[in-house]
Formats: structure tokens, sequence, C-alpha cells
């Protein structure tokens, strides 16, 4: 009896996949594997990081499964795949192309066979390859590129929104972290007319204890301080901007004490970002907050 997986496909989610998927050619013998099952095996390698020759007796042949993975990816088909997050925009209640997205990079190790697209990243002392990504403001995925580590982020930011410009006409804003300052941000807001946002780390909290220590020595010279006022700011504070014409609006609020009543504002206001200037540490379990935990507090 064939073992299943978590990676395998539900049937709700191969009704959905199953048009975009190309169909088998009539001329030349019956496929031995059918689309779904060549789908279980690369979604098995891409959540367990698996080599591909180590793939499980219960999935087709990793031969066969690696042929199909490299027509596909040439085709375009995992293109067209990823473009399905436009109808879950939709579905959403939101236009299907974004107007504010995120970018970000990470460097991973390779094998040694890797040629020019496998290089040093000396600032966090790996070798192997780059890949750089570009999210809207839900989580999907715009664009990604993989380049050698050796390539800077102001130089790799350059590379993914130069091939991501002709399908992103209503980009208008971007989130980005320290590391782009420089030509990478300037690039993007005189090249492709962006407004750019730097994200920066939030300031540590003081700690409980110390605050409640700090309030204990003042008291000892006679000044009365209530050390719960020595913590940082509780909740989301901030103003309203228009981003992208009017339909992806900042929406900063106050005295908004769990992550339910976040959720609750964005349903009520559409096309809702939440910028706070306290870190985030619950988790949270919607789309849009699980991009990148050094963005949190800020995106939208």
């Amino acid at each position: 009896m064939k073992r299943t997986y978590a990676t395998d496909l539900t049937e709700a989610e191969w009704e959905v996949l199953e048009p975009h998927v190309p169909a088998p050619n009539k001329r030349g013998r019956p496929r031995t594997h059918t689309p779904r099952e060549i789908l279980n095996a690369v979604f098995y390698v891409l959540k367990s990081g698996c080599p591909w020759r180590l793939l499980p007796r219960d999935f087709p042949p990793w031969e066969t499964v690696y042929w199909w993975f490299g027509k596909w990816r040439a085709d375009g088909t995992f293109e067209r795949l990823n473009a399905l997050r436009e109808l879950l925009r939709v579905r959403s209640g939101r236009n299907p192309l974004p107007s504010a997205g995120v970018a970000d990079s990470q460097t991973t190790k390779t094998t040694g066979v890797g040629g020019e697209q496998r290089g040093y990243d000396g600032n966090k002392k790996i070798r192997g390859r780059k890949r750089h990504l570009l999210v809207d403001t839900e989580g999907f995925v715009l664009k990604a590129k993989v380049h050698s580590a050796k390539v800077p982020e102001q130089d790799g930011l350059r590379l993914l929104l130069e091939s991501a410009r002709s399908g992103l006409s209503r980009l208008k804003h971007l989130w980005l972290d320290a590391g782009y300052e420089g030509r990478g941000r300037r690039w993007a807001e005189e090249e492709m007319g962006l407004s750019v946002e730097v994200v920066r780390k939030p300031p540590k909290p003081v700690p409980e204890e110390v605050a409640k220590r700090w309030a204990a020595e003042w008291a000892k010279e006679g000044k009365k301080i209530d050390w719960q006022r020595l913590m940082p700011p509780q909740g989301y504070v901030g103003s309203t901007s228009q981003v992208g014409g009017g339909e992806d609006l900042f929406l900063d609020l106050s005295e908004q004490e769990d992550e339910q009543g976040l959720r609750e504002a964005m349903r009520k206001c559409r096309s809702v970002h939440l910028r706070g200037h306290d870190p985030f540490d619950g988790e949270a379990s919607s789309a849009w907050l699980r991009i990148s935990k050094q963005f949190l507090h800020a995106l939208g």
C-alpha cells in the first residue's frame, strides 16, 4: 500500500492546480506517472530538503521527477502556478497586483560544485548561493532570484527588481532592511520610482527586573517613580498615509491588546496595514505576518 505524506496535494488543491499543469501530449506512449504524483514528489523534496536520489520509493523514480521538475521550470509552469496568488488577492477583496512589497535575502550553503553561481558571503561567513525574495503584504511570493552569495544585497536587489519590473506595474512602496542602504535604496528610488522605507530593528526593551531596580534606587533618593512607566509603550500608534493611489493604507492602532483585535481591524478596513513601534513577541497565524520577524513591527 502506498504511503501518504503531509506534503501530498489534497483533492481540493489538485482541482485548483490541474488546469495550470501542461496536458499530456497525445503523441507517443501514455505517461507512466501522473502530474499530480510528480508534484507530490517535488513538494516532498522542497519541504524535507532531501537530495533527489533519496526520494522515497512511494514516489516516482527520482530521475523522472527531476526531469519533469527541470522541464516545468524551463517552460514557465511554476511561474503560472505561482500566479494563483492573484486569485487569492481578488478573493480577499484586494487588487490582483500589489502596490507594496517587501524584499529580503538569505544566504545558504551549497555543495562544492556550483561554478560562478557559488560564492562567499563575507557578511554571513557562508559559501554558497543567495536567494532574493520579493513578497507582497500578504506574504505571497512575487519574484525570486537566485545568484552567487558574493553578490552584495544592494546589487542583488537590482537583479530582483529588474526581473520583476514588467509584471509589477502597480508597485509603489517597498520595505527593506538596513543592509540595502546606499546604492540599493537609491537605485530603487531613482530607477524604479519606488517609495522605499528602511525597517530597522526596534530598541531592546528594558527588562522588568531592571526597571524595578531603577525605581528602587530612585526611591532611595526620595524620587517616587512607577517602574511600569519605564517599560516601552504597548500597542500600535501612528498616523494614516496613502500608498499606491490610496488602495493600500497604513492604519496605526492604539490599545489593541491582542492579535485577534488586529485581525478584526483589518477585516473592517479594506487593504489596511498596521504599523507598530514595539517588538512583536507573539506567534501570528495570518499569512501576512509570517513574512519575516524583522519586518513584523512595521509591515503592512
